[in-house]
This record gives C-alpha cells, structure tokens and sequence, in this order.
C-alpha cells in the first residue's frame, strides 16, 4: 500500500480524505536526519512552514513522488532539488486568500473606530468614550498595494463598504482594474489621495523596505497604514518615526521582519495595533489548504495532472527534448526585459525564430511568463502556473513564429514587453554553448553571456568618443567590478551600452550615472543571477 508521510500539524480535513485510499503516517517534530532516515519509505510528503525539506531529505527520498505543502510559500522546499529528482512540488495558493483579506480588513476598521483601545480601557474599568472617537470607512479612499487575489478580495469588501479604491500593481491591466471597481494609479499618487493603504505585493528584493520616509512624506497626515503580507516591506524605523512626527495617523500590523516579534519596535507604540501573524489562522483556511493538497496528492498518485503544480510541466518528452533547451533562454528575456520597462505591463509579444518556430512552444511560452513575473508576485510562478497568473492579471499574450530567421543560431527567442502607455522593450536570446546569451535589445545587435555576470546594466548612450571611458571611471568610482562590456551602434548618433557587474547599482549610483549627460541619456539594471 502507498504510504503517506504528514511531517506538520495539518488539518484533519485533508488527512481522513488520504486515509481513505492510502497508509498515512503522522510524525511531526522531526529534524533532517530523523526524515532521511524514514523518507524512502514514502511516495508523498505534507508540510506546512516548520518542516525544511531540503536537498538532502529529497536526495534520500528516493520512492518519493510528491510534496505537498498544505499553504503558499514554498520557501522551505528545496524547489531545485526537487525539480533535478523529477518530484512534483505542489501547494495551496487560493486557501488563504478570503481569510487574509478579513484580517486586512479587519485590522482597518480596529484603528479606524479604535477598538482595541476601547477593549483595554473598559478592561481596566474606565468609560472613556471620548477619547476613543474614530472615523467612518464609507467614502474614504482606500489604497491598495498589489491588486492580486488578496488584493481584489479587499477591493471587493472595501467597495461593499462604498469606499473609492485605488491600486497600484504594474502586472495589472486598465481592463482588470475596472472589472474589480479599482482604479489603477502610481505609487506616490496612492499615498497622496488615499486614507488607508492596504499592503498585498510580493516581498522580493525591489520591495523590501519600500515603505520608508520617502513614500511616507507623501502621505495623508490621516493615513491608516495596514500590513497583512509581509513584515520587511516596511522600513520599522521610518514607520514609527512617521508616527511620532504625526506624519501619518496610525497602523496596524499582522507581519513582521522577524517572528516571533516579541521584541520588535512596532508592537511597543500605542499608535499601532498588531497581532501576531493571524492572516490565514482561521479553521476553515487550514481546513482549505489540507482538503486541497490532499487532493493533488490524490491525483498524481493515480496519475492524473495536478492543479497546482509549481515546478514540472507536464508534457510528452519529445516537447522536452525539441524545446528545453531554450526554457531557461526564455525566462531571461522575459525578465530582462520587464526589468528595463517601467510602469504596467498590458502585453507580451513573443516571437519564436528558427528551429524551435516549428515545435511546440507551450513550454517556452509558459518559461516566459515565468520570467516576467519572476521575483514580482505574490505566489511563487513557475512554468506551470504562469499561464493562470498570466490570467488572472489580464495580460495580453501575442506569439509569431518565424521558421526562417534564426540568423546565425539555429534558434532564437524574443520577447516584447509593452506597457500601458504603449511603450515597448524587446529582449531576444539564444542558447548556445551551454549558456542563454542575450543577443539583441530594442534593435542593437549584442552578445552577452548570462553566465559571465550577477547584474546588467543597459545604457543608452550617445555614440560618441569617450563615453566608454566615462562610463568605466564612473563604475570604477562606485567601487564596481565589469566583468563584460558590449557596445552596440545604432541609428542617428544613438549606441546601446550593455555591462556586466557582480552586483547591482543603488538608486544613488544610477542618478550619479545619469549626471553623465554628455554621453548617456538612460540607464535600466537587471538581475540574472537566477539565470546563470
């Protein structure tokens, strides 16, 4: 009989649906060497956040099929490793959405009427009523950072409550916005006309800390700030000082930089209400994310396709084999070229040149989605699920094939990102000699390793003697190490520079580059150290 390992403490909802077909044993509390020394006996493991299946657990899993973790994150997965053993990754994205949104809200309307204060003082015997007058949510504006499924949960609660809804969300469409009621506008305009603003974007390295006294300085003297998504979006020291300086009314926080928070800043200050990471603790959340994993449980053992697959595509091997080579050249010019755009994205242009032309391209069409929500979302996306995130953000996807062009490869791809303002960024690549290489940006010819660099810079420069040079000092100045450098001509006067560095630029190194207006007009960075 097919045994089922349950490392976490997981609702018994989703566990009597596996005791049903297979034999499920429940041991939780156990560290790595405790599971390589069972896991070979199990073709299925469950976890919520505490249990690290790393790659030494997966390595002696060897009968091991699938792992479920019964939540979103998968960051206690070793997801490589996984991929690399061919088992299949799967979790819940959808389970907590409803109950996150509640709490959001929740925590909205506590600051707003001052409920806990309220709770504490009658507590404490006094009837202070006075001291505890609020506001009403009905015809305020609320602002929401990132429109993703908790973010149009909010947005439909907030409108039953006849409030104006803002959003920013640069992977959200105009059409998608409107659909949901929401208004789509950028950031500093969202901290300048909203009285709340509701936290729902992905943590990833551009938004850490992105809630700081800059974006702070803008607001309301009124704003309400709420965070149920991720504790490091907000700079603590700029939040508390704004509080202080009356900059802003107040907050509250379910989320924090790092947990448990007994000790941290924000639950000390009496202008914050905080609880302690409560956004998906509701009965029927964990009753969702085990009834769901057991059932994509069920379903690969019996050998169907999972819904929530987050790492393996499930394809025939001769689609593998005529385009996997090319998935990983993909996701770089997707990436790329959503790193060197700026505001909404409205739609993908992807073109298909060469050998590959002729193949299916589900696969590559998948890999660049990847690429472009990559490290931007708030669910892991992966060659599997990008097709429905791609979905759910109502982005427009055109594909052309071109049997006869691959130029000097036998093979290329290209993606087009175009914003809401119909301006466009073209990024095409290849895959040669074991490496994606970046061979064209926006019609300059180039060559550029992915496996010779962390960071890229993209520089639009004047074709003109000297810029070369200036451009090297000034790097070399920032105490920066090139690793390559390809300079392409264009058209009237007009080069495109492209460098190579072990790290990226600070906002502080590109405005000290853009200074260098003899020779450069724009400068856009972007991270592919995933891509080596």
């Amino acid at each position: 009989m097919i045994k089922i390992l349950v490392a976490d403490k997981l609702s018994l909802a989703g566990i009597d649906l596996l005791k049903d077909q297979y034999e499920v044993d429940i041991k939780t509390g156990l560290n790595e060497l405790d599971i390589c020394s069972i896991i070979n006996g199990y073709e299925a493991l469950l976890v919520r956040s505490q249990t690290q299946v790393t790659a030494k657990i997966i390595d002696a899993a060897n009968n091991l099929k699938v792992i479920a973790r019964a939540g979103v994150g998968i960051d206690n997965i070793d997801l490589a490793a996984a991929t690399e053993r061919g088992i299949i990754v799967v979790n819940a994205p959808s389970a907590n959405t409803i109950s996150a949104a509640e709490h959001a809200f929740g925590l909205m309307l506590a600051v707003a009427r001052n409920i806990p204060q309220g709770n504490e003082s009658l507590h404490n015997g006094k009837w202070d009523r006075s001291n505890l007058m609020g506001v009403e949510l009905y015809g305020k504006t609320l602002g929401l950072l990132g429109l993703g499924r908790i973010g149009a949960e909010v947005a439909k609660r907030a409108l039953a409550f006849e409030m104006n809804v803002l959003a920013h969300d640069p992977f959200v469409s105009d059409e998608r916005a409107k659909t949901l009621g929401v208004t789509l506008v950028d950031v500093e305009e969202l901290f300048s006309k909203s009285d709340f603003i509701s936290l729902h974007t992905a943590l990833v390295e551009k938004t850490k800390g992105m809630i700081n006294k800059e974006l702070l300085s803008k607001a309301k003297d009124n704003l309400i700030l709420i965070n149920a998504a991720r504790g490091p979006l907000i700079n603590s020291f700029d939040l508390l000082q704004a509080l202080e300086n009356n900059q802003i009314k107040g907050a509250a926080i379910d989320v924090f930089d790092v947990e448990p928070a007994i000790d941290d800043p924000l639950t000390k200050s009496n202008r914050i209400v905080v609880t302690p990471h409560l956004g998906a603790s509701t009965r029927e959340a964990q009753d969702r994310a085990a009834i769901v994993v057991a059932e994509e449980v069920m379903t690969i053992l019996n050998g169907g396709s999972a819904r929530y697959a987050t790492n393996l595509p499930m394809m025939s091997q001769d689609d593998i084999t005529s385009t996997g080579l090319y998935t990983s050249a993909a996701m770089l010019a997707a990436s790329v070229a959503n790193q060197i755009s700026t505001g909404s994205v409205k739609e993908v242009k992807i073109d298909y040149f060469g050998q590959i032309s002729h193949k299916d391209c589900s696969m590559l069409r998948a890999s660049v989605l990847a690429g472009l929500f990559y490290q931007v979302h708030d669910v892991p996306v992966t060659i599997v699920n990008a097709e429905k995130v791609a979905e759910q953000h109502g982005l427009k996807i055109t594909e052309i094939s071109d049997i006869d062009d691959g130029g000097s490869y036998v093979s290329s791809i290209g993606v087009t990102v175009i914003n809401e303002q119909d301006v466009s960024n073209k990024v095409i690549t290849t895959f040669s000699g074991n490496d994606s290489r970046i061979i064209n940006v926006n019609d300059f010819k180039l060559d550029f390793s992915a496996l010779q660099s962390n960071n890229m810079l993209v520089i639009g420069n004047n074709d003109a003697p000297g810029a070369i040079g200036e451009v090297g000092s000034l790097l070399a100045k920032l105490g920066l190490n090139i690793n390559s450098m390809f300079v392409s001509p264009g058209k009237d006067n007009d080069a495109l520079m492209v460098v190579g560095l072990d790290s990226g630029l600070s906002n502080r190194d590109i405005l000290a580059m853009l200074e260098l207006k003899k020779y450069i007009y724009s400068v856009e960075q972007a991270d592919i150290m995933i891509f080596k």
